[in-house]
């Protein structure tokens, strides 16, 4: 991608630092910057000044073809019509993503400006850290200083639209619909980004999650890699076959303080958060408590898990060959293989199954256009090219090694042969399981809320403070109760 005076950039951290920073939280590898969302570990960091945008590497082959397409003249189509192509202002999009993430949006975004309105300025402030983002992000938008388009995450679309904050996408999509709407899209993400009948984001990844798995570690210890038939009780069997506390060897790692990604560890028990309407929390029950005892006696009755102080001043433990099987998401696959390397053979597997079945997590984010957006037609013309033009998402596929939301464009997501994983087993453990087992969350206004509450109570059963699994459990439900009375009065 090549320098171009009309886009400004802000930063303020990069991927390979939000790296770093999940390593010491000890959640493993696991990116606030994609499908899912832990809360991000707090951390100071200065945005840089708005500098000229360019690539820190130089453009992929994917890269330079997506950029050809612009002087084939093929971007004319992709225009709603309702926006001067005169047009001299600025743009401003709002992002959490670091700059791994961001090339591939910045060459999209950029190759199209250029072609369509070469007088307008791209203004992108990126690489927000994720909590300073949920703060960022309403307070320009209840303050009149809204951006144009804004990164949106599941997990927060539906308490920014119960609260008036983003602008429906129903009529955009009536007169020009995305290309491949809805049919194509995962529906799990056309459904995530909806509230109360209408849409308010378009979807641009679908991410599965599974495990990352060090084969050198099973190898040694003599066990088999996990398959869609290893159970949960198999899995902590084989942890504990591996773990060597004293050595700090962890057989599993798990992300404790997100309770997205364990939301699958819940409904293997034949556990769940809430009634299925939303009308009670269902914390208390046995299977709930059940599910949190299990995950708690990873750390303190069979020390196959590593406590963050274990892994503190460590970038990443699966990496550093501290923990044999970690879980997190698809998209990681191919930023493990860059810290991995060859220091040892490894490969991914799909997460276990419980007594009720078989769960897999998945999430993902999208483009909304918050209220006050100045330039809103420009903002869902630029979305509707971006995410849904099939000229231009296998680049993403590539650039991004994600799936993006259009199912159909599944395979840019594969790992080329040079990489030390294998794409059957990339293809089996997240797409094919992930289609057939995906579940995602019950996600509602009053979320981010609730993951207020987690923290609170499950947060000393975690390192250890709280002995009582049960009794936790119970005043968490009971917090749960009056969260959901609250939102049930709106």
């Amino acid at each position: 991608m090549g320098t171009d005076k009309r886009e400004v950039m802000t930063r303020s951290i990069s991927r390979r630092q939000m790296l770093k920073m999940l390593g010491l939280s000890g959640g493993g590898l696991l990116l606030a910057s994609c499908g899912a969302a832990p809360s991000a570990p707090a951390v100071q960091a200065t945005p840089a000044p708005a500098a000229t945008a360019q690539a820190s590497t130089a453009p992929t082959t994917a890269a330079q073809g997506a950029e050809a397409a612009v002087a084939s003249g093929q971007y004319d189509k992709w225009r709603i019509g309702s926006v001067d192509p005169k047009f001299a202002g600025d743009f401003r999009a709002l992002s959490w993503e670091g700059e791994g993430e961001m090339r591939k949006w910045l060459l999209h975004l950029n190759s199209y400006m250029k072609a369509e309105y070469p007088n307008a300025k791209l203004q992108i402030t990126w690489g927000v850290p994720w909590d300073e983002y949920w703060t960022k992000l309403p307070t320009s938008i209840t303050g009149g200083d809204a951006p144009d388009l804004a990164w949106m995450h599941d997990t927060r679309v539906q308490s920014f639209a119960s609260r008036d904050m983003l602008v429906p996408l129903d009529e955009y999509i009536k007169k020009s619909p995305p290309d491949g709407w809805p049919q194509e899209f995962y529906q799990s993400q056309v459904e995530a980004f909806q509230y109360n009948g209408k849409q308010y984001a378009i979807p641009y990844d679908w991410a599965p999650g599974g495990l990352y798995v060090n084969q050198d570690m099973l190898e040694k210890a003599g066990v088999a890699m996990p398959t869609e038939n290893t159970t949960l009780d198999d899995w902590l069997a084989t942890a504990k076959q591996i773990a060597r506390p004293a050595d700090k060897i962890y057989g599993i790692n798990l992300p404790f303080d997100w309770p997205a990604g364990v939301y699958w560890v819940f409904r293997s028990f034949g556990a769940d958060w809430y009634a299925p309407d939303l009308s009670k929390g269902l914390l208390d029950t046995p299977e709930s408590i059940a599910a949190m005892q299990w995950m708690v006696d990873l750390r303190f009755k069979h020390n196959v898990t590593p406590l963050p102080e274990n892994v503190q001043g460590v970038d990443n433990p699966f990496s550093q060959g501290m923990v044999a099987m970690n879980w997190s998401l698809n998209d990681e696959a191919f930023v493990v293989d860059e810290l991995v390397g060859t220091k040892f053979k490894w490969d991914v597997a799909p997460s276990p199954k419980g007594k009720s079945g078989r769960f897999q997590f998945v999430g993902g984010s999208g483009w909304s256009i918050p209220k006050g957006s100045k330039q809103p037609d420009l903002a869902y013309e630029v979305t509707r090219f971006t995410l849904s033009n099939p000229e231009i998402l296998p680049t993403t596929g590539t650039m991004g090694s994600m799936f993006v939301s259009r199912a159909d464009m599944w395979q840019n997501a594969m790992p080329t042969p040079q990489m030390h994983f294998k794409a059957e087993s990339f293809k089996h453990a997240f797409y094919e399981l992930g289609k057939r087992d995906g579940v995602v969350p019950p996600y509602h206004p009053k979320h981010v809320e609730w993951e207020s509450l987690w923290k609170r109570y499950t947060e000393p059963l975690f390192i250890g403070e709280q002995k009582d699994v049960a009794a936790a459990m119970k005043a968490f439900n009971e917090d749960t109760n009056k969260l959901l009375q609250e939102l049930n009065k709106t």
